[in-house]
Parts: structure tokens; sequence; C-alpha cells
């Protein structure tokens, strides 16, 4: 059956209802609820529901390939069967606003709940039990902003269980908990994965996410940038428990790591370019109890340094793999664990910082 809702012109749309419960467009699991196929299509939603979506290409619940807007819209149980965005497919700018992206599944493509293409700017977004191949939650394959999600219980087959970025992009205020890129190899950031732009996270939570590497988050061929952020209890089976930056640099600062695990770096693992440095600065990392390995690992390239951080109950504060990497410590506090490294004049070790 043809999808109810197609519009091929280039045409501006304004769909308003009368609240997520009281207005509710329904694809009644046989197609797509709305196919807005023109490439100068602009679209607004709001105050309605889209839900019961499905297709066999992409964006079970939107189709758009135009601008697109959404504002107090539930985007609920969409599906595009191994196709890109199974609630939201949107090839040109995308924004939302007050939008609930729930039960929408991508199978093992992109973008479980949302695909964008082009530029998307997100506030006050939840994306929540929504299952893709990358992505879970979200892709976003532009620059992205991202402020006030929150991202939980989302599952992937790849990559970025809760959000996958592929740009630019910025995060603030959100929440990403209980997401799932699974344990193998390839496997990576369980909260968030970026890649090939600047990374900037403020003001950020990361609550007991799993991946093979970057239980939290992982960031590959970008510099990242953490300010006021808190990793608690995220796991990677390999590298990085609570962050895993491969191939740029990290700067973290102001920022809590607790109860994180894995096997290199149960908070941080981290390998930068050639003469860069990544630096932390002003940091937290502790365990309830002992926790098994390193703190931090560092690996290969660049130089790491370190200054104004506690390390607490870690077998190992820092391990620094192979030799002549460049390292740099001073003015921080180890307890209950061993530094294994040159820690500089100013920093003590054995005093209890009695949280």
């Amino acid at each position: 059956m043809p999808d109810p809702f197609a519009v091929g012109s280039n045409l501006s749309l304004n769909f308003v209802g009368s609240g997520v419960y009281s207005t509710v467009v329904d694809g009644r699991s046989s197609w797509r609820v709305f196919n807005l196929s023109g490439a100068g299509t602009t679209a607004t939603f709001q105050d309605l529901t889209i839900q019961n979506g499905r297709v066999s290409g992409n964006g079970g619940g939107i189709y758009a390939l135009g601008a697109l807007s959404l504002t107090n819209v539930a985007v609920l149980s969409n599906a595009a069967i191994n196709n890109h965005g199974g609630g939201i497919y949107a090839e040109g700018a995308l924004t939302l606003t007050n939008v609930i992206v729930l039960s929408n599944t991508a199978g093992t493509a992109s973008g479980g709940g949302v695909y964008a293409k082009s530029v998307s700017i997100l506030n006050n977004v939840t994306l929540r039990n929504n299952t893709a191949g990358n992505g879970g939650g979200l892709f976003a394959n532009g620059v992205s902003t991202l402020n006030h999600l929150t991202v939980l219980t989302n599952t992937v087959v790849t990559a970025g269980g809760g959000v996958y970025a592929n740009a630019q992009t910025s995060v603030a205020g959100s929440l990403f908990q209980g997401n799932l890129a699974g344990t193998a190899n390839g496997n990576n950031g369980g909260g968030l994965y970026a890649s090939n732009g600047i990374v900037t996270i403020s003001g950020a939570q990361f609550i007991g996410n799993l991946a093979y590497a970057g239980g939290g988050v992982a960031v590959t061929n970008s510099p990242a940038v953490v300010t006021d952020t808190q990793f608690i209890n995220n796991r990677s089976t390999q590298d990085g428990g609570g962050i895993y930056v491969n191939v740029n640099t990290l700067q973290a600062t102001n920022s809590l790591f607790v109860g994180n695990a894995s096997s290199n770096g149960a908070a941080i693992y981290v390998v930068n370019d050639n003469n860069t440095t990544s630096r932390i600065r002003y940091v937290t990392i502790m365990s309830s109890t002992v926790g098994a390995n390193a703190a931090i690992y560092k690996a290969y390239g660049g130089a790491l340094d370190i200054r104004d951080t506690i390390i607490t109950s870690y077998t190992t504060a820092i391990n620094v793999a192979g030799s002549g990497i460049p390292f740099t410590s001073d003015y921080n506090l180890f307890y209950n664990t061993n530094p294994n490294v040159v820690t500089g004049t100013h920093s003590i070790s054995g005093t209890n910082p009695l949280f």
C-alpha cells in the first residue's frame, strides 16, 4: 500500500495536533507514516504522536528530504527494516525540541531512533529503547548540537549504543545511561561514539554503559574536550571503561570517574598523535573497592600531562605503555594505588582524600 501521507512537491508544510495523547497518526505497522520526498519541502510537526510506521526503505515514521522540525512530538515504535532511521530519516537540516523517540528500530542499519544526514540540533530530547546497527538512538552524519538529551537503554550491533556522531559534535547537559554497544572487537562507544570532527562534552553524565572500547564514550580520529562531566559505572571489555580516545588528543577538566572498569584504562584510555599532548586537569578517579588494572592507560603516540588530579583505589594509577612516550605529572594525589610513574615533586601518595 502506498504511504498515506506522501508529499513529493516542494512545499512548506505545518502539521499541528492538539497534543501527543490527543493526536496520534498511526501506520498500523503496515506503511511509512509520513513520506516527504520533495527535496525543497520544509516541514514542521507539533503536538502529536507518530507511531507504528513500517517500511523496507529509510524512515519508518518520517522520511524527509528537506528541512524538518519537530516540537512536542512523540515518535514511537516505528521500523525501517534494515534501512536508516527507524523513527526519523532526515536528509536536510533537522531540529528536534521536546521530543520523545521510543522503541524504534533500523535493524542492522543506522539510526534506530533518528538518522540525521545533515546538520542536526536536538534540545530536550529523549532517545530510549531504540535499536540499530550503529547509533541506537541517533546517527548524526553532519554537525550536531545535542543539548539536554536523555539517552537510555538503546542497543546496537556495532557502535554508538546511544549516539553515533560522524562529524563535529557538541554535547551539553545530557544523560547517557544503560546503553549497549556489545563486547566484541569493534563494538565501541556504549553511550556515545564520535568520529571525524572535534567532540565537546560538558555537564554530561555517562552511567552504566557497556562496549568493547569506550564504555561511556569512544572517540576516534577526532580531538575530545571533556569538562564538568561524570562517568559512573561504565564498562568496556578491552579499552577505556569511561572514555576511549584513539588517534587524537583528550583534554579532560573538572570531571569525575567513579567505578568504571576495563582491561586497559578503567577510567581513561588515550592514544594521541605524535607531537601532540593530551591533558588531564582537576579530575577525580576512584573506585569503591580496589579496581583491577590501571585507572589511566596511555598507549603509543604523543605526550600525556596529568595535574591536579586524584586517583584512588585502583591496582595501578597510570600505565604508560612502552618506552619513549612523553609523560609529565605533578600536583596529584594518589591513595590506595601504585602511581607506577614519576609523579612530580609536588604530588602526594598515601593520603586519604576522605571522600
